[in-house]
């Protein structure tokens, strides 16, 4: 995955990882669309992310126009050191 995702990329999570599928999550912020999916198997996967990322065609091969939709298992995803514990985290962490 790039350092920095820019702001025509798609974020697709599956939950926990693509070994022990349990949820697929699609995030696109472009777009403001946030799909949820139960899923539990790859091929399930494929099938929904056909369906339900947003391919253009009008005159070229299909594709997502100006970004690119990268897939990342939850347990991958990397740490952060802004996180949340207790309410009065929430202004610590977000000043």
């Amino acid at each position: 995955m790039k350092e920095n995702l820019s702001e025509f990329d798609i974020l697709v999570i599956l939950y926990p990882n693509k070994y022990k599928l349990k949820l697929m999550m699609i995030l696109n912020p472009y777009d403001k669309k946030i799909m949820q999916f139960e899923v539990s198997t790859l091929e399930e996967v494929k099938e929904i992310l056909k369906k339900s990322l947003p391919f253009c065609s009008q005159g070229h091969p299909s594709r997502i126009h100006g970004g690119y939709a990268y897939i990342v298992d939850w347990e991958d995803l990397p740490e952060t050191k802004l996180y949340i514990k207790f309410p009065e985290d929430i202004d610590e962490v977000l000043s």
